[in-house]
């Protein structure tokens, strides 16, 4: 993704925390880039872990920020941004971010505009399942909401997202989901499918 950026000439500054250099992935690369690059080497810092607040606090509140890694620092990192007030939190997860369970408790309806299908998910099922079991084909891998492959536009209703892809301000906004994990906090839901 830095080398993607720097190509699109974009600015970048690359924040790399480990707990050792040794254990540091790519440091004899990254710093031939011609890159701003913080380190932090928890064995560097007495053992301390970073405190993300104090690494992240001077840039602007409309930076897009991006973290990847193991699900700790991204929930430290998550969590550090919403207490800043950033808005454009960008997160790529390894392993799906334990939301309580993926399924809805209730009974929905599914509209699909496109097509004009109506559909039911009845209590506990997956919409995603619902939507194959009905031939409506839809583009996932992960089925865990951590891919962003089955993205798919919301035109009414509220989705009940459960997927770690969406950034707080794109949950809120309503207007896409993860059908894979995520369902339906109303009565109906409108897809653009």
């Amino acid at each position: 993704m830095l080398l993607r950026l720097l190509a699109l000439g974009n600015s970048v500054e690359l924040i790399y925390f480990a707990r050792s250099r040794t254990e540091a992935a790519y440091i004899n690369k990254l710093e031939k880039l011609n890159v701003k690059i913080t380190w932090h080497f928890d064995d560097e810092k007495a053992g301390s872990a970073p405190n993300l607040q104090d690494y992240l606090k001077w840039h602007d509140k409309n930076i897009h920020l991006y973290c990847c890694g193991p699900s700790a620092m991204i929930d430290a990192f998550e969590n550090a941004c919403l207490k800043l007030g950033y808005q454009n939190v960008h997160l790529e997860r390894f392993v799906a971010k334990k939301t309580g369970t993926t399924v809805v408790a209730h009974d929905y309806v599914v509209e699909l505009a496109k097509s004009g299908m109506i559909l039911d998910v009845p209590a506990g099922a997956s919409l995603l399942e619902v939507l194959e079991n009905a031939g409506v084909l839809v583009n996932s891998a992960c089925r865990e909401g951590i891919c962003g492959a089955c993205e798919t536009r919301v035109l009414a209703g509220e989705p009940d997202h459960k997927d770690s892809v969406l950034s707080p301000r794109q949950k809120a906004a309503n207007n896409v989901m993860m059908v894979c994990v995520s369902g339906c906090k109303g009565d109906k839901l409108v897809l653009d499918l």
